[in-house]
């Protein structure tokens, strides 16, 4: 009896995930903002497909997205976020090159938002795909939601239903579980990458991979500190670190971090039933260096052979120069006196919401500050500003999920 009972809430929940799921595909349907972006797209997937079985009849291979992107960027940067222009910019600088004047040939029947111009899906999949094994949390098997009207709840189980055994007319306990959600609520990156007037004026297509990895490697360093250090406000998302209470964080400041620390990290977790679909662990350089370096009393290297396979106690490990210490800047190298922090996690439980993946505009007039904290003005300097314009958010579908290690670590 208790497990029909449990049955027919397992089917309630069912039926309410997917009148929630129905519900936001009624709203993405009538939203107009969607349904010009869903035909922009259409005209982008045409240019995509004619382009595809041009070459194939020729017996060519087409320029991967991730290759044309650099294109794009680059006509954007001297347009001045005119389309026409844009799609002249194309036929002159790119004359055998018909995907890329499709794309902006597209551009021409639609309106850029707000000025700028949304990169053609193709495109964006590809530059997404680019980017992401340089991010800690994707390598790990973080999973990606698209959430087009910039807002998402996604149920998850609070606390699970209850079973009991009972007599033979005994009532069964109440087994109904307590159902929450994770909130996805859009927050705007913008990457500014400046860009010589010189470059752009020489037209070079060699210069289309710097301009791209330039501007991937900066959304790259931001999304990944954001990830685990966000704090949380009505423009920015919630970091991992910013989401765990004490109860999903080991050690302090006082407690020496000992080759025994990973595993009770480990135990952490498998003591509160995790399904650990994705573990993995994410340090720092200089950590890393510690773990690799650690010895026996006897002289034997404790993790040196594991980690040459790429993990730690079993699960992969990625490094990354954006996690640092409670008294550290990133990057910065420690010394005996500071503390390393390492997460581990089931990263199957992090979420990143997506509604934008990337808009490009570009600005000869504006003014930026620069990592000294001064103003740039573009004019000025005789350059271009480049903005790429992300709309994503980060959860956790359970925080217990996660471990924190911030033990004190020494490299003597």
């Amino acid at each position: 009896m208790g497990n029909e009972t449990k049955d027919d809430n397992m089917k309630k929940l069912d039926a309410y995930i997917d009148a929630k799921l129905k519900a936001y595909e009624e709203a993405k349907a009538n939203d107009p903002n969607a349904k010009a972006q869903i035909e922009l797209q259409s005209k982008y997937a045409a240019v995509m497909a004619d382009t595809v079985l041009a070459a194939q009849a020729k017996g060519q291979s087409i320029e991967s997205g991730v290759d044309t992107f650099g294109k794009f960027a680059m006509i954007v940067l001297r347009s001045n976020n005119d389309p026409q222009q844009a799609m002249n910019i194309a036929e002159k600088t790119y004359p055998g090159d018909k995907q890329i004047q499709g794309y902006f040939k597209a551009l021409t029947t639609g309106v850029p938002s707000e000025g700028g111009f949304a990169v053609p899906e193709v495109l964006s999949s590809d530059v997404i795909k680019y980017l992401y094994p340089k991010l800690a949390y994707s390598k790990l098997g973080a999973r990606r939601i698209d959430m087009p009207n910039g807002n998402l709840n996604l149920p998850r189980f609070d606390a699970k239903a209850s079973c009991s055994y009972i007599g033979e007319i005994g009532a069964a306990a109440d087994t109904k579980p307590t159902i929450g959600n994770v909130h996805g609520s859009a927050k705007k990156l913008a990457a500014l990458i400046p860009v010589s007037n010189d470059l752009i004026r020489n037209a070079n297509p060699s210069f289309d991979s710097f301009v791209r990895d330039d501007l991937i490697n900066s959304m790259q360093l931001f999304r990944d500190y954001t990830a685990f250090y966000g704090a949380g406000t009505a423009h920015s998302p919630s970091g991992i670190k910013t989401q765990l209470t004490s109860a999903e964080k080991i050690g302090s400041n006082g407690t020496v971090f000992t080759a025994d620390t990973p595993a009770n990290m480990k135990g952490l977790l498998m003591a509160k039933n995790v399904p650990m679909i994705s573990p993995g662990w994410v340090f720092n350089g200089y950590h890393w260096s510690w773990l690799y370096n650690l010895k026996t009393s006897t002289g034997a290297y404790i993790f040196r052979d594991e980690m040459n396979k790429g993990t730690l106690l079993g699960d992969p490990f990625v490094v990354s120069n954006q996690i640092f210490s409670d008294n550290l800047a990133g990057g910065t190298a420690p010394t005996s006196s500071n503390y390393g922090e390492m997460f581990f996690g089931d990263w199957s439980e992090f979420i990143e919401f997506v509604q934008l993946d990337m808009e490009l505009m570009a600005s000869k007039e504006a003014s930026y500050v620069n990592s000294a904290g001064a103003t740039v003005s573009a004019m000025q300097n005789d350059m271009t500003v480049l903005r790429a314009l992300s709309l994503h958010d980060f959860g956790l579908r359970h925080k217990e999920s996660f471990v924190m290690s911030t033990n004190k670590y020494s490299l003597t």
